[in-house]
């Protein structure tokens, strides 16, 4: 090529030459990156800029830099993929219909914002970009496409602006030419060459196949053999029932086991449906089964075989369709095996899990099953009912972080662990959370559960609830210690002043002497009040004492209370004030006034001469009570105390019993005597001011006066 065959124009003679050579490489050389490389070359060389480049489209006309020559001190962008809105909406339609575009100075060409940005972002000052378009059809499209934007042949000057010359575009326009007669003749030679790579691969594919199929063939028909004799072989000695049916489910073959175990000749079995040997349930059954067969092809289920003697058994049959070469039904292979000796042990061993639940269900003591991570696989209802827990707030938890209490978890885990690796701790006892965060004390039986191979899974416990015994244990323990240090004292008083008496030691008659005896005398009483109250206790909480509840007049209680207490608070120097209430009280009049006296004692006692003892009642109509107060001036009671007073010979001060006399039971009586009646008694107190008691009782209505002039009653 020389360059007469190009049309006339601007082009320097050099230029023609570049042209020449490039077209003269194409027709010796189809390697397209060869060739794309060299222009780059040659163009920047005969152009001087800073950066030549060919830019190839993607499909989703993305794109990406091919090919590139740069100067030394000009940034690279090879291989770097471009993704520019402002390139697309701007110069793709343009470039697409064959535009070149060349700009001077993009600091002060006439374009978007974004599209001058996108420039410099490549060091881009002036730049020259001529599409390469080619004119034939793609060789992978069926139908022509006239006109195709491959990619852009593009020129940079990155140090300064440059007044693009009329040759230098119309160079690379008929350089961009060529390019694409290049790209058109790789493209076809790329796809010449893999239609002959899949032509030949097809071939040989196709050699081998025939090859595998002749293989395939011979394997086939000693398979074939091998597996008939393999069937014959498995028919004669298989351990289950066989039999080969036709499609209306007539026996054509049994095996031995089956003529053996059923007790028939192969005679009589052999041309009989096989239904004719199954129960009435069973033959309806299996009746309703073969049109499944014949639909889906295979059938499962259990059948009772009644054997020639009448023996029944229980046979898992499966049943296989098979089909002949036409898809019609040709035969059925049923396989029937026995398993009556298992069904019989499934029936014994569901009998004793039913025992086994029920025993679990109904028994009266926890039973708790845990995974070896700590799980909760199984908790029966009595732990349900006990804790308040649903299932689904217990099973698959964690019981060591759901059950114990915090500072229980690391020593019961320390346990659970040793019951896995050790077999240890068969009787253990910690406490358990209720869901409402009650504690309970449980005495444990615990067993390590083991799979197999003898390794722990996790481990079976049964609980008793020993919280009430616990309590009663230490009732018993506090009981006797207070009980025998309060007996000890007065005993020991009257045991040694009636030693003095009766060694002579001390003259009855004397001073001393009677001062003794006095001593004795008030021991005794003391010794009286203690077993009276005792006894009293008792019988009030075990429901020996049967309330008689009457409609009273507040003011009458609060009258007769005050009366009996009027000659104590006198001796003491306390005066007593009462404020009444016109109301009635439904209450037990003798045990309620006796609640009166108990708080007015009490008050009295600890009150200062010259003080004053109020007792008021206060009646509360929102709900139906009778609300009662004694109040004192007396040394008060400390904040922790408010509560434990109210428990059996519990003292605020321990020698209170001694200075002043009292047993320690006087306040639990109250509480006994008010709760009996379905009320409430509490105490509040500030230290060196006073105390106040109170209690509720249910409201009461008047009621008429009965013949004998007494009001009615009821006993509860």
């Amino acid at each position: 090529m020389t360059a007469e065959d190009f049309p006339a124009s601007e082009v320097m003679p050099e230029t023609f030459q570049l042209l020449a050579r490039i077209a003269l490489r194409i027709r010796q050389s189809l390697d397209l990156d060869e060739i794309l490389n060299e222009t780059v070359a040659q163009v920047r060389e005969l152009l001087d800029v800073d950066r030549a480049l060919v830019y190839r489209f993607h499909p989703d006309w993305s794109g990406s830099v091919a090919v590139e020559s740069v100067t030394e001190t000009t940034h690279s962008i090879l291989d770097r993929v471009i993704t520019d809105p402002c390139f697309e909406k701007a110069w793709f339609d343009p470039h697409r219909r064959g535009r070149t575009r060349a700009i001077k100075d993009i600091r002060v060409a006439q374009m978007s914002e974004c599209y001058r940005e996108f420039l410099a972002s490549f060091q881009v000052r002036a730049n020259l970009a001529v599409p390469i378009i080619l004119s034939l059809p793609a060789p992978n499209l069926e139908s022509p496409n006239p006109e195709r934007l491959w990619g852009l042949l593009i020129a940079h000057q990155c140090d300064r602006p440059r007044q693009w010359k009329s040759q230098d575009i119309e160079f690379l326009e008929q350089l961009a030419t060529q390019v694409a007669i290049a790209i058109h003749q790789s493209e076809l030679l790329r796809q010449t060459q893999r239609e002959l790579e899949e032509r030949k691969q097809a071939e040989v594919a196709l050699q081998q196949l025939n090859q595998k199929l002749e293989s395939r063939v011979e394997q086939r028909n000693v398979a074939l053999q091998e597996s008939e004799r393999r069937f014959r072989s498995f028919f004669e000695s298989a351990p289950d029932f066989l039999y080969v049916l036709d499609s209306r489910g007539i026996i054509e073959q049994v095996n031995p086991v089956a003529v053996e175990k059923s007790g028939y000749t192969e005679a009589e079995l052999i041309g009989r449906c096989l239904g004719e040997f199954l129960t009435p349930e069973g033959r309806e059954l299996g009746q309703q089964q073969f049109a499944t067969l014949i639909e889906k092809g295979s059938v499962r289920q259990e059948f009772d075989f009644v054997c020639k003697d009448g023996r029944r058994l229980v046979m898992d049959s499966s049943s296989s369709l098979v089909r002949d070469e036409s898809g019609s039904p040709d035969y059925i292979l049923v396989v029937q095996r026995d398993i009556s000796d298992r069904k019989a042990a499934e029936a014994v061993l569901h009998e004793s899990n039913r025992r086994w639940q029920t025993l679990l269900d109904n028994v009266q003591l926890i039973v708790i099953g845990l995974h070896k991570d700590g799980t909760v696989e199984y908790v029966n209802p009595f732990f349900l009912k006990l804790t308040g827990y649903d299932r689904s707030d217990i099973l698959g938890q964690d019981w060591f972080g759901t059950v114990l209490p915090q500072y229980q978890t690391a020593q019961v885990y320390q346990v659970f662990q040793e019951i896995l690796t050790q077999n240890l701790h068969p009787h253990y006892q910690n406490s358990i959370l209720t869901k409402s965060g009650e504690e309970r004390i449980i005495a444990w039986n615990n067993t390590r559960l083991q799979g197999m191979g003898g390794k722990a899974v996790g481990t079976l416990s049964i609980g008793e609830d020993v919280t009430e015994r616990y309590a009663i244990s230490r009732m018993k323990d506090e009981f006797t210690a207070v009980v025998s240090h309060e007996l000890r004292t007065p005993l020991t008083a009257i045991h040694g002043g009636l030693n003095l008496l009766s060694t002579g030691l001390v003259d009855a008659s004397g001073d001393r002497g009677e001062h003794i005896i006095q001593i004795a005398a008030s021991s005794t009483e003391r010794l009286v009040r203690l077993v009276n109250d005792i006894l009293e206790l008792e019988r009030l909480e075990s429901g020996k004492i049967q309330l008689v509840k009457e409609s009273i007049k507040v003011s009458a209680l609060l009258q007769q209370a005050t009366e009996q207490m009027q000659v104590i608070a006198n001796r003491a120097g306390v005066t007593l004030e009462v404020f009444d209430i016109n109301a009635y009280c439904w209450v037990d009049r003798d045990r309620m006034t006796q609640v009166l006296i108990n708080l007015l004692g009490n008050a009295i006692e600890f009150s200062a001469r010259g003080s004053t003892v109020c007792l008021s009642a206060t009646l509360m109509d929102a709900v139906g009570t009778i609300w009662f107060e004694v109040r004192d001036r007396g040394r008060g009671i400390p904040a922790d105390k408010l509560e434990t007073i109210f428990e059996r010979f519990h003292q605020v001060d321990a020698s209170d019993s001694r200075k002043k006399g009292g047993t320690g039971l006087g306040l639990a009586i109250c509480r006994s005597i008010v709760e009996q009646h379905g009320g409430q008694i509490w105490a509040h107190s500030t230290l060196g001011v006073g105390s106040s008691f109170y209690f509720t009782v249910p409201q009461g209505e008047e009621a008429p006066e009965s013949g004998d002039g007494e009001m009615e009653k009821r006993v509860e």
